[in-house]
């Protein structure tokens, strides 16, 4: 293996780069593009994961709040499976597309994102808090509450049913695309779980990020699980000052 390259910080304000480790092989005359912010130079990594199946190590060393504050949300389709009673039978679910102008547009809401559905962490804390303290994010202006996971629409409706989830709306990003734009998508080989979310928090409001949460150590394959930025408690107090 060989390191050929490494994208130079100076052109990233948030300090994110990437080391490409190719066999001699794969070397490629791609130039490296003009990154500008962390959506970019993830988007572009994975780019080059998926054509030349190339091993990308992230080092990051992000001012993640400064970056992700007035940005956009990105616009994406989520494959969602909805309860219609018309269908019948013991399942009576069909597929649904719904939007980020659906979910996002002229609202303010919390969002939480994290590694898998049915996990430890997410299933005896984070995702039951924030269901039960909806009715105080209720009252500081929040519309509603969303988890968005790397998992597909069977797995977030299941997960959310076997904890009894009353106010929150459970996600599917099954492909990963809005994580992955959202500069948010790591590798969790190390647990067998393939591409997922690093655990963060967000207050959104019509389509547009004002408060970040990021729980620390962003990195691939990391070996323990933060939490506690991204807390419903911490965000709560967040937005309450």
């Amino acid at each position: 293996m060989e390191v050929i390259g490494k994208l130079p910080t100076k052109i990233l304000p948030n300090k994110t780069y990437c080391s490409l480790v190719l066999d001699a092989s794969d070397c490629f005359n791609s130039p490296f593009h003009l990154i500008n912010n962390n959506q970019d130079a993830n988007n572009y990594c994975y780019c080059l994961y998926l054509c030349y199946k190339i091993r990308i190590t992230f080092i990051v060393s992000r001012e993640s709040e400064r970056i992700m504050i007035n940005r956009e949300v990105p616009s994406v389709v989520f494959k969602t499976r909805v309860r219609d009673e018309a269908t019948g039978g013991d399942n009576p679910f069909k597929w649904e597309d719904r939007t980020t102008q659906d979910y996002f547009s002229k609202k303010r809401v919390a969002i939480f994102s994290l590694p898998g559905a049915f996990t430890p962490t997410c299933s005896t804390f984070q995702l039951p808090d924030y269901d039960s303290l909806f009715p105080e994010f209720k009252s500081n202006g929040i519309d509603d509450i969303y988890c968005i996971s790397v998992n597909d629409a069977f797995v977030m409706n299941a997960w959310g049913k076997s904890l009894d989830i009353k106010n929150i709306t459970l996600i599917p990003d099954g492909s990963g695309e809005f994580t992955r734009k959202m500069g948010m998508l790591i590798a969790k080989d190390n647990l067998g779980f393939g591409m997922r979310s690093w655990r963060y928090a967000a207050i959104i409001n019509d389509l547009v990020v004002t408060h970040w949460f990021e729980e620390p150590g962003y990195s691939d394959n990391h070996n323990e699980d933060p939490y506690g930025v991204s807390a419903p408690q911490n965000v709560l107090k967040s937005i309450k000052n």
